[in-house]
């Protein structure tokens, strides 16, 4: 029996759909913008996540990182403001009138009620703190979110019937076309992505505000992925997709000095490393694939093989290159540790880019002629087909 051109791309295209839309979690979008903007922003974040699933694993794990540390600082500036509100004679549990009428999310109101920009977690603890505000209830933050448990579990389970499907195949000696493998890897990342990003809610274009006095260093909370150098915060009227909370950098350089004992380790090394198990086994299974006889032709198993071996390796840079800057410190040569990282990351970067491109044109380009093996279904029972 063989299975239809049909079969075999239907399933994986709605595994990358279904993978895409667990993946990322758009942040704050900016007030009132025209539905076309909104559809070219949606565009641009399905290419990068189609194109770096990897990548979107690891600003997954830098900002549960950057939310813990956050989370355990909002809860101690409320503990202090109802302490506060109880050496008042208030009731902690009871906030006080006017905090009825205060609605807040990320934002900052103008007199006209339009939203200015959202609060960085700093600011955000010192007015908790005064008593000049007051957290949203998690009820009042779900009722804002586009999804709900029951959309993220239904996504997720299509995923896994995808994923079971594909290894059933593969225990059968049936190889996967390359539409599959890379649906496969992503459905893999994506299961990872999607464990810290769980209770994460999504697409909240309806921010509640909270009206306030001026406040210059108002920027923003709550705020995810790692554009941080390249805006002027506080000129930003929505969440960038893209945004974790982090300061550090792919730039972060190590010191031997000993650190204060309150200072943290750096979200995005923290991250980068405890994602290296997995985004290494991500880009073998790339590798195993092109050692099946999927690629149809030589000259596309060898362009497979190569951008395989490279979004595996590859990841590993940034680890690296952090370990390596400790060389020229130790040869009391400060200068050369920016020099190896920017080297490092430029070459590696754009080897990764190249691979990804090269994985993305060989799979479409392979639809077309697929082996015969990848039709067949062998003894599988229909719903594997």
């Amino acid at each position: 029996m063989c299975r239809t051109f049909t079969q075999i791309i239907q399933p994986a295209v709605t595994a990358l759909i279904a993978a895409n839309y667990l993946s990322v979690h758009m942040n704050v979008p900016w007030p009132m913008l025209p539905w076309y903007w909104k559809v070219y922003r949606a565009a641009k974040v399905f290419l990068v996540v189609l194109m770096f699933p990897d990548w979107i694993f690891i600003w997954a794990l830098r900002n549960f990182i950057v939310v813990l540390r956050a989370r355990d600082r909002l809860k101690a500036a409320r503990a202090s403001a109802h302490s506060e509100w109880a050496a008042h004679g208030d009731d902690p549990e009871t906030p006080p009138p006017w905090r009825n009428r205060t609605r807040f999310f990320t934002a900052v109101d103008k007199t006209d009620g339009t939203p200015m920009f959202p609060l960085d977690v700093d600011t955000t603890i010192m007015l908790i703190t005064n008593s000049r505000i007051l957290l949203p209830r998690k009820e009042t933050i779900e009722g804002l979110s586009k999804t709900t448990y029951l959309g993220q579990s239904f996504a997720a389970f299509e995923l896994s019937v995808f994923l079971l499907k594909c290894v059933r195949r593969l225990v059968e000696g049936l190889p996967l076309a390359n539409l599959e493998v890379m649906a496969f890897v992503h459905a893999s990342i994506v299961i990872f992505t999607f464990i810290p990003w769980w209770y994460k809610l999504m697409a909240l274009d309806e921010p509640m505000c909270v009206p306030i006095e001026s406040v210059e260093s108002v920027t923003y909370t709550y705020i995810f992925g790692n554009q941080e150098s390249l805006y002027t915060l506080c000129h930003l009227r929505g969440v960038p997709t893209f945004w974790s909370g982090d300061p550090d950098n792919i730039f972060v350089m190590p010191q031997l000095d000993e650190p204060p004992p309150s200072a943290p380790e750096p979200a995005y090394f923290l991250a980068s490393a405890a994602g290296i198990p997995f985004i290494v086994t991500f880009g073998l299974i790339h590798w195993l694939a092109s050692s099946s006889n999927t690629p149809a032709t030589e000259a596309e198993r060898v362009l497979w093989h190569g951008a395989a071996i490279a979004i595996t390796v590859v990841p590993t840079a940034p680890v690296l290159g952090y370990l390596l800057t400790v060389i020229p410190i130790l040869l009391g040569n400060d200068e050369w540790q920016l020099h190896i990282m920017i080297i490092m990351m430029v070459l590696t970067g754009t080897a990764y880019v190249v691979a990804q491109v090269i994985l993305l044109a060989v799979t479409c380009i392979s639809l077309h002629r697929m082996p015969f093996p990848v039709y067949q279904t062998g003894n599988l029972p229909e719903f594997f087909h």
